[in-house]
């Protein structure tokens, strides 16, 4: 098969994991949103910023999630390890910046 068939075969599938990728990187921003506000809330209602439980409930939900969508739970796990981490540190970040606006 030459280049030619091979880019036009598969430019339509390459296409639309571009429109999916771009529609991830937009959730994750979106989902980073939520996570500043909770952040917020968190530094005004003096809640500590890491809730153990919520973030084994979360992964274990998606690993759950997962199976139903014949994807695997270990390759899930991961990447919303990697989510959550990202979104804490990010909690980290403004909750600390809070905290030194109230000491002033």
């Amino acid at each position: 098969m030459n280049d030619a068939v091979v880019v036009r075969e598969l430019k339509p599938y390459r296409d639309k994991l571009d429109e999916i990728n771009e529609q991830i990187v937009a959730l994750l921003a979106s989902r980073m949103d939520i996570c500043r506000t909770i952040a917020n809330v968190k530094s005004r209602e003096n809640i500590p910023m890491m809730q153990k439980d919520r973030v084994e409930f979360t992964l274990n939900k998606m690993k759950s999630l997962s199976v139903d969508y014949q994807l695997n739970p270990s390759y899930i796990g991961d990447i919303f390890e990697r989510i959550i981490h990202e979104t804490c540190e990010e909690e980290l970040v403004i909750i600390k910046a809070l905290s030194e606006e109230k000491e002033k």
